[in-house]
């Protein structure tokens, strides 16, 4: 049995229960990721910073923004799992 067959047995009042959490839910996981995306708290200005947006172009795409993110974010995992493979060998 299917997680929506067991929602939809629920009584109504259990159903709006189960749909407000999974809200809640899903609505905190998309801030937390936007959160960690635009780097607050890591003590670093966001890549979307004035100094990394081309002067040429009215807006940032939402691919190329996202793209450059995880090529950030990789490039820094990559540096930090170097410097643990210098640190090992030595």
């Amino acid at each position: 049995m299917g997680f929506l067959s067991k929602v939809q047995q629920l009584p109504e009042h259990k159903r709006r229960s189960v749909a407000l959490i999974v809200a809640i839910i899903l609505s905190s996981i998309i801030f937390f990721v936007w959160i960690a995306y635009q780097g607050v708290g890591l003590g670093e200005t966001s890549f979307l910073s004035d100094s990394n947006i081309d002067a040429g172009s009215d807006e940032i795409s939402p691919f190329s923004s996202m793209k450059e993110g995880f090529n950030e974010f990789f490039g820094s995992l990559k540096e930090q799992v170097d410097s643990m493979r210098e640190k090992v060998a030595q």
